[in-house]
């Protein structure tokens, strides 16, 4: 959505330097157990008011990172990268989503609002609930994305989200920008029995129509439902280069 040009509300867009980023060698803060794999149900960020299904992104045809599709649905739908951690594994687990479209605000309008502290919530298959606290709060030009610092590997159970920012440009019709939230794993809870669970989780991947976002090569491996939250894959720096183009 070109939001400038049909006068609608425009995103927040985080001041510089909001937070401090853990650095990659931190470890996961004593009594909080990284946790072991289970695929991302649902997205909960209260501070902004997002409740979204997730669904599975994987890579597409030139090694570019798929986004949930630009259908009504799909810009309220959070995407997952399915070949890295899942979210409470050790590791950056990667969780990306629209700004806008030509409908409206979609699943990440306000992800710009968010500050350090602001508790994320991701409901896993497992029944379990990780609960993330932001970090940090950046935004990048696209031309001079950091892909190592965000998907490097780290030593904690890490989440980043991301979207669209920055200012759009009008010709080329895409944003100029990403946001980045940076966070890490703070606890877990069971899933309350009266929370319904949405949709069936991330098991078809969805394809950005239009030949949207990220370039990059595959250089990360899926996750290993046997294995133990040590032996969770990370995503090496070189997977992925954040390009939204919504």
């Amino acid at each position: 959505m070109v939001v400038g040009a049909l006068g609608q509300e425009s995103p927040p867009a985080p001041p510089r330097d909001l937070g401090t980023i853990p650095p990659p060698g931190l470890r996961t803060p004593a009594g909080t157990l990284a946790l072991p794999w289970s695929l991302p149900v649902s997205l909960a960020i209260p501070a902004i008011g997002v409740h979204a299904k997730v669904i599975g992104l994987g890579l597409g045809p030139g090694h570019a990172l798929q986004v949930p599709p630009l259908t009504e649905a799909g810009v309220q739908e959070a995407g997952w990268y399915d070949l890295g951690p899942t979210p409470g594994q050790l590791g950056p687990a990667v969780i990306a989503g629209h700004l806008d479209s030509y409908r409206g605000p979609g699943v990440f309008f306000r992800l710009g609002a968010l500050r350090p502290g602001n508790q994320i919530y991701v409901t896993r298959a497992d029944g379990t609930v990780a609960i993330f606290r932001v970090d940090a709060v950046d935004e990048y030009s696209k031309d001079r994305f950091p892909t190592r610092q965000v998907y490097g590997p780290v030593g904690y159970a890490g989440l980043r989200v991301i979207t669209c920012g920055g200012r759009f440009d009008t010709q080329t019709r895409h944003y100029l920008s990403n946001i980045v939230i940076y966070a890490m794993l703070a606890g877990s809870q069971p899933r309350r029995t009266d929370q319904a669970r949405p949709g069936s989780g991330p098991r078809t991947r969805s394809r950005c129509a239009g030949g949207c976002p990220v370039s990059g090569r595959r250089a990360a491996v899926r996750g290993s439902p046997g294995g133990s939250a040590k032996d969770a894959p990370v995503l090496r720096a070189r997977a992925l280069r954040l390009a939204f183009l919504t």
